[in-house]
C-alpha cells in the first residue's frame, strides 16, 4: 500500500516495505510472558475499561502480513488463551482469511476509512472504502471486535456532505448490535514537508488535498522528531466538533473512543 501522508513511509525512507521478522517465537513467548503478568485490571484506560490492550501492528498492517507469516493466526490464537488481554490492530485492507480465525471477541480490528473519492487520491492500493464498509458486519459476526477509525479525516471543499454519505453507508450496512459494540476513533491528517516535495514527483493530485500551507502549522512529532504540518486550531476544532455531533446524531448506539 502507499498512504501518501504516513510516518511508516517516512520512517523507512520514503518507501513502504513489508517487514518480515525472523523471529517470531520469540515475540510470542514475550507477548504471552507479559500477558502472564498482569492481573485483573481494575482500573479504567481511554483505550479499554476492562482489558489491557496490545496495539500490534503500529508500523505494518497485520491484514497484510497474514499474507506472509502463519504467525499472525498465532497471535490472534494467544490472545485468546488470557483473560484479561486483548490484541488490537488497525488496518486498511479486507484480508477474508482473517474471517476463519475464531477470535471470540478478544481481537479488536480497527478500519481505517475515508471518502472513496479522497481513499483513491491518497490511500494507494488499500481497499476500498465500500468493500471495508460491506465487510464489517462479517467481521463481527467471525467474533472480532470491530472498531473504525475516521483516520486521517482530511478538509477540502464539501468534506461534511462527505462524511455525511460514509457515516449513512455504516448505518445502512451495519447491524443494530453491531452499532451498540463500536468504537470510533478520529484522527485529523498530519502531514511531513519532505514527504511532500517527494510525493509531488509521483502523485500531485493527492498533494492538493495534503498540502494546504494556510490552514496548517508547524508540528513536532513526538514519535520521530519530525518537523510535521497538522491543521491550525481554529481551523481544526470546529471541525472535529462538526463529526462528533454528527456521529452522535446518526449512529447514538456508538462511542469514540478518542479524536485528536
Amino acid at each position: 500500500m502507499a498512504c501518501m501522508y504516513c510516518y511508516v513511509v517516512r520512517s523507512k525512507g520514503y518507501c513502504n516495505p513489508i517487514t518480515l521478522f525472523a523471529n517470531y517465537d520469540t515475540i510470542l513467548q514475550k507477548l504471552s510472558d507479559h500477558m502472564l503478568s498482569r492481573t485483573q485490571k481494575l482500573t479504567p484506560t481511554e483505550a479499554d475499561p476492562n482489558y489491557w490492550i496490545y496495539d500490534l501492528g503500529g508500523s505494518s498492517d497485520l491484514s497484510i502480513d497474514d499474507f506472509f507469516y502463519p504467525d499472525v493466526q498465532q497471535l490472534i490464537n494467544l490472545f485468546k488463551t488470557n483473560q484479561y488481554s486483548k490484541l488490537t490492530f488497525a488496518t486498511k485492507y479486507v484480508n477474508p482469511n482473517l474471517l476463519n480465525y475464531s477470535p471470540n471477541f478478544s481481537t479488536r480490528i480497527r478500519f481505517s476509512i475515508m471518502p472513496e473519492q479522497i481513499r483513491k487520491a491518497v490511500n494507494l492500493r488499500t481497499s476500498k472504502t465500500q468493500t471495508i464498509i460491506s465487510n464489517l458486519n462479517n467481521f463481527y459476526e467471525a467474533g472480532y471486535n470491530v472498531n473504525i477509525n475516521l483516520a486521517p479525516v482530511i478538509i477540502y471543499p464539501n468534506w461534511q456532505q462527505d462524511y455525511t454519505n460514509l457515516l449513512q453507508d455504516i448505518v445502512d450496512n451495519t447491524s443494530t448490535s453491531f452499532k451498540k459494540q463500536l468504537s470510533f476513533e478520529i484522527i485529523f491528517l498530519t502531514h511531513n514537508e519532505w514527504l511532500h516535495n517527494v510525493n509531488l514527483q509521483w502523485n500531485s493530485i493527492g498533494e492538493e488535498f495534503l498540502w494546504q500551507p494556510e490552514f496548517q502549522r508547524t508540528k513536532i512529532s513526538q514519535y520521530s522528531k519530525m518537523v510535521n504540518k497538522a491543521y491550525k486550531k481554529a481551523y481544526k476544532e470546529p471541525a472535529l466538533n462538526w463529526l462528533k455531533a454528527q456521529i452522535n446524531q446518526m449512529i447514538p448506539e456508538s462511542t469514540i473512543r478518542y479524536a485528536f
